[in-house]
């Protein structure tokens, strides 16, 4: 997926650039410019020690050597000082310079501690709001991978009356009395038989089994963007979908898709309750009332909360598997 959010260790990372907040005057600091540069090894402190920042906006940019990533941006980050000092517009411009500089060296993959959050006092939430809605701009234009590394358990993601509405939706549902055993399977086996008997009534051979096939996954997407005028592009961008992803789709008639990246296609278009199942159900999936991220996409498709980097808020607050490719 273009965005995603983890809880890692932004060192061990295999991805082509880490950003590395570093204090101005290139001396070692404290926090992930310490664990960077202690795992990185004593060339990348050697090289550091050469170097300079010209203007507070300058990228400084090495090899990673011991680390996994081919390259690091060296960058200055605002302190807070109260957010009278435009320090929350400079935090801004920090992550679109470094996205920009990206993309300009033509690397794919890109990850960001939360930036300013920690020695530089910027409170957690406002540096996770700003992270999130830059990337967020960012990749909706650009063709990069990029990863926001957070290393707490600690929740900033969403307001405390939206975890409470979801925990007690979640709740809820978990506590609806199920259908009694013995009806379910009466249902069901009458359902079965209903569709053994149509199926014998109307066909007589795997063939023409075969030719009443209800559409594809890749059918029914290609149609619901179709009759909603609307561009290929915009579609898995607003998915989350990695454009090498959706050109598979588009070229594999019976492509089998994970369920998140049918569920968040299902958000992009702003589908309904019953659309959602229907295209689930063309990928060979469901929803259940037993299952925590099927209860988050079905509240958040109710209150008609059709952006997925929300929805993905949402996902990792409650630590499911986030929506994308």
């Amino acid at each position: 997926m273009p965005f995603e959010l983890i809880r890692q260790d932004i060192t061990q990372l295999d991805v082509d650039v880490i950003v590395n907040a570093v204090n101005h005057d290139l001396s070692l600091g404290r926090g992930v410019d310490y664990h960077v540069q202690t795992q990185a090894g004593e060339h990348l402190k050697e090289i550091i020690s050469h170097l300079s920042f010209h203007h507070p906006e300058d990228i400084l940019v090495t090899p990673g050597f011991n680390l996994n990533t081919k390259l690091i941006f060296h960058t200055q980050t605002p302190l807070w000082q109260g957010g009278f000092h435009h320090e929350m517009d400079e935090l801004i411009k920090v992550y679109e310079r470094c996205l920009h500089k990206a993309v300009e060296m033509k690397r794919e993959s890109i990850a960001f501690p939360l930036l300013s959050s920690g020695h530089h006092r910027f409170p957690k939430e406002k540096a996770i709001k700003i992270a999130m809605s830059t990337i967020q701009r960012f990749v909706l234009d650009h063709d990069i991978l990029v990863y926001l590394v957070l290393y707490d358990e600690t929740s900033y993601f969403i307001s405390q009356k939206l975890n409470v509405l979801v925990k007690n939706f979640i709740h809820h549902r978990l506590e609806e009395p199920e259908m009694n055993l013995r009806e379910m399977r009466v249902n069901l086996a009458h359902r079965d038989e209903l569709r053994t008997h149509r199926s014998y009534s109307r066909v007589e051979s795997l063939d023409e089994l075969l030719e009443h096939m209800e559409e594809t996954f890749t059918q029914r997407l290609l149609r619901l963007i179709d009759e909603r005028h609307l561009i290929d592009s915009h579609v898995y961008r607003a998915a989350n979908i990695d454009r090498r992803l959706f050109s598979k789709i588009r070229n594999n008639i019976h492509y089998q898709p994970s369920k998140p990246t049918v569920c968040a296609f299902a958000i992009a278009l702003n589908l309904n309750l019953d659309e959602t199942k229907d295209l689930l159900q063309s990928a060979g999936y469901s929803l259940s009332s037993s299952q925590r991220f099927d209860l988050i996409i079905e509240y958040c498709i109710r209150h008609q909360n059709y952006t997925v980097f929300q929805v993905n808020e949402v996902l990792f607050e409650f630590q499911q598997p986030l929506l994308g490719s």
